[in-house]
C-alpha cells in the first residue's frame, strides 16, 4: 500500500521521463500552487522551450543553458524585469519537482519597479465600453455589453473569475436585493461573498445580473451549457484564454489601451471615490473587503489614482 501510494503520488520526479502533466500535478499537490498559476507556469514553459535561440530542455536541465537564456532575454529581446520573473518561477517550479536545489540555480533578478504605472479609464469611456455595438447579433452583443458592464461594477479579476461563474452563484430575493459569490481561482478556488447595488445586481433598466439571466443567457442555452453564467453564442461556456482574447478584441474598439484586468483597477478607484464622498475619508478596508485584496496595501496603491 506504502509503494502504490508513492507511485501515485511522487515526491521527486525524474526529469528524463517527467511530463509537463506530471510536473502539473506534482505541482498542485506538493507545492501547492493555485491551478491558475500552474497554467500560467505551463504555458511560459512551452514558450520557454520553443526559444529560437536558447530553447530550454525541461527533460535536461542545464544551468548555464538557463542563464544564457535569462540574459539574451534581458539584454537582447528587452524583457521586462516581471516577464523575467515568471521564466524564473516556471524554471523553479520544474525544479522542485526534480528535488534540485534551487540555491545550485542562482539567478538574481533585474531591480523591478515598485509599481507599474497603470491607465484608468475615466467614466464616460466606462460607459461607452458598456454600450458599444460589438456585434449585428443581438445576443453576442448583449454578451459583451453586459460582460463589461459586471467587471467594471463587481471588479473582480478578469477572466478567471467570471468563467468560474455559475448561475447559482447569484441570488436574489423577491424585492430584489441579494448578493454574490464569486470564486477566488488565484486563492485556491476560495469563496467571497460581496453585496453589490441594486443597479448591479437586479435593477430591471440596467446591465443587471437578473436581466442578463433571465432574459439573455436562456436565448443560447444548450446541452453543452451546464449552469456557466456566461455563455458564447454557440451556448458553451468560455475557457479563461478565450474570453481575456474576446474582451481584449472588443474593449480595444473603444479605448486602444483596454486590457481585461483595467477593469479592476477602475472599480478598485470608483468605490475609493464613493466612499470618500459618503464618509469624508479613504474607506480602504471596506474596499479591500469588496475586492478580495490579501494585503491593505494593495488598496492603497489605488489612492493616488482616486486623488486624481
Amino acid at each position: 500500500m506504502k509503494n502504490n501510494y508513492q507511485l501515485e503520488n511522487p515526491i521527486k520526479l525524474n526529469p528524463k521521463t517527467a511530463t509537463l502533466e506530471k510536473v502539473a500535478f506534482h505541482a498542485e499537490r506538493w507545492q501547492r500552487l493555485s491551478k491558475s498559476s500552474i497554467d500560467h507556469r505551463l504555458r511560459c514553459a512551452r514558450r520557454m522551450a520553443k526559444h529560437p535561440i536558447y530553447p530550454i530542455n525541461f527533460n535536461k536541465p542545464i544551468y548555464e543553458q538557463f542563464i544564457a537564456y535569462m540574459d539574451y532575454r534581458e539584454r537582447t529581446e528587452k524583457s521586462s524585469g516581471y516577464a523575467l520573473m515568471n521564466d524564473l518561477r516556471t524554471m523553479q517550479m520544474f525544479l522542485r519537482a526534480f528535488d534540485i536545489d534551487l540555491s545550485s540555480w542562482f539567478y538574481k533578478l533585474p531591480v523591478l519597479p515598485r509599481h507599474k504605472k497603470r491607465k484608468v479609464p475615466f467614466p464616460e469611456t466606462v460607459h461607452d465600453l458598456c454600450n458599444y455595438k460589438y456585434s449585428k447579433d443581438s445576443y453576442e452583443n448583449a454578451l459583451y455589453q453586459y460582460l463589461m458592464f459586471h467587471n467594471f461594477f463587481i471588479g473582480w479579476r478578469v477572466p478567471s473569475e467570471p468563467c468560474a461563474m455559475s448561475i447559482k452563484d447569484i441570488d436574489i430575493d423577491n424585492k430584489g436585493r441579494g448578493s454574490i459569490i464569486i470564486t477566488e481561482t488565484k486563492k485556491r478556488y476560495s469563496k467571497r461573498i460581496i453585496i453589490p447595488e441594486r443597479y448591479v445586481l437586479s435593477a430591471p433598466t440596467s446591465k443587471s445580473f437578473k436581466n442578463w439571466i433571465d432574459k439573455w443567457r436562456p436565448r443560447v442555452e444548450n446541452q453543452y451549457s451546464g449552469d456557466a453564467l456566461y455563455l458564447q453564442p454557440n451556448g458553451r461556456p468560455f475557457t479563461v484564454r478565450y474570453l481575456g482574447k474576446k474582451l481584449s478584441e472588443n474593449g480595444k474598439k473603444v479605448w486602444p489601451h483596454y486590457q481585461p484586468y483595467v477593469s479592476r483597477h477602475w472599480c478598485a478607484v470608483s468605490l475609493l471615490i464613493k466612499t470618500k464622498l459618503e464618509t469624508k475619508t479613504w474607506d480602504t478596508r471596506r474596499v479591500q473587503k469588496y475586492l478580495g485584496h490579501e494585503r491593505p496595501s494593495t488598496t492603497d496603491t489605488y489612492i493616488e489614482f482616486a486623488e486624481e
